[in-house]
């Protein structure tokens, strides 16, 4: 954990390099997603973006701002009504903090998220300096059209932006959108959409990204075909959890009619409960390590779900610490 100028005790975690050596000093990506009642910091494994970028140099960090979940109510309503401005102070604060230890370069800190993630990314550039570069992947930059438009923008209202709309709370909805802060920019902005995203839509990248360009903004815009928000997936990154099944080395295909009898779960039954919520079902709670192993696998296999495949790699060690 670490305070903040403010008194607030944040939690956060790091990824090392290989072949970390804390004489060095590396640069480091903050990574977050924010925004209330989500939480980043957890005992669990993972092979996704992050740690692709540990193994080539980075240093991968990661902070639970206000407004996040598992910390008391108080902790989490501070960003009801209030979307943006506490998880921005704390993230240039995390910033600020990571900037001072002896094994950070501290002029190449950047900083990267997706969908509120990338929209968290957008609005700390218009609010800060601290970052030498920034990545935006399937962010939003204009609450008011995402409000109107993106699968989730109307339920911001229940949260995050509570009983706000354009027409009774104009300062909300421009004030904290990066497109109407966008000449506050100086950091270089990487933006990445899938353009067939309905969850965010790709409009939300689009017109920051031509708002920058009109202001001579240092920026690039990476659009991929057929792609949606969550989908995203390079094949190293898919060879990795290809390989992190081959490495388990269990009989799985032929156990998942046995292992569905036993907790009373279909296929996608399981899907449904397994990522994070594993360790709250019932009719998991008893099985052995290597039965719930064998059922995630058996899972992936027989559906041909590539989504399967990553929730098992995503929750295999939590499955290990909870129930090994």
């Amino acid at each position: 954990t670490f305070t903040t100028e403010r008194g607030d005790e944040l939690q956060y975690y790091l990824i090392y390099p290989k072949n970390y050596n804390p004489a060095n000093r590396y640069p480091v990506l903050i990574t977050q997603y924010s925004g209330p009642g989500s939480q980043q910091i957890e005992n669990r494994w993972t092979t996704d973006w992050e740690e692709t970028l540990a193994h080539n140099g980075y240093i991968v960090a990661c902070c639970d701002a206000r407004g996040t979940g598992f910390r008391g109510e108080e902790f989490k309503k501070v960003t009801y009504a209030n979307l943006g401005h506490c998880e921005v102070e704390d993230q240039i604060s995390f910033a600020r903090y990571m900037a001072s230890q002896p094994y950070v370069d501290a002029e190449r800190i950047g900083c990267l998220g997706a969908s509120y993630g990338g929209f968290m990314t957008q609005y700390l550039q218009t609010q800060t300096d601290i970052f030498a570069a920034a990545m935006a992947h399937a962010g939003i930059s204009n609450v008011a059209s995402y409000w109107g438009y993106g699968y989730w923008g109307y339920s911001y209202n229940a949260i995050a932006a509570a009983n706000s709309y354009p027409w009774n709370n104009p300062e909300l909805m421009s004030g904290r959108s990066p497109l109407f802060n966008a000449h506050k920019v100086n950091t270089p902005i990487l933006f990445l959409h899938g353009n067939a995203d309905t969850n965010v839509p790709i409009v939300e990248s689009t017109q920051m990204f031509n708002a920058l360009k009109i202001l001579g903004k240092e920026c690039a815009f990476v659009t991929v075909d057929g792609e949606k928000v969550t989908d995203i997936k390079t094949a190293e990154m898919t060879k990795v959890v290809e390989n992190t099944f081959r490495a388990v080395n269990i009989a799985f295909a032929n156990e998942l009619a046995k292992i569905c009898r036993k907790t009373g779960m279909d296929v996608y039954e399981v899907i449904n409960i397994c990522n994070k919520r594993i360790l709250r079902c019932p009719k998991v709670i008893g099985l052995s390590f290597e039965e719930v192993i064998t059922l995630f696998k058996a899972v992936a296999e027989a559906i041909e779900c590539r989504k399967a495949i990553l929730i098992f790699a995503n929750s295999i060690f939590t499955i290990r610490n909870g129930l090994g």
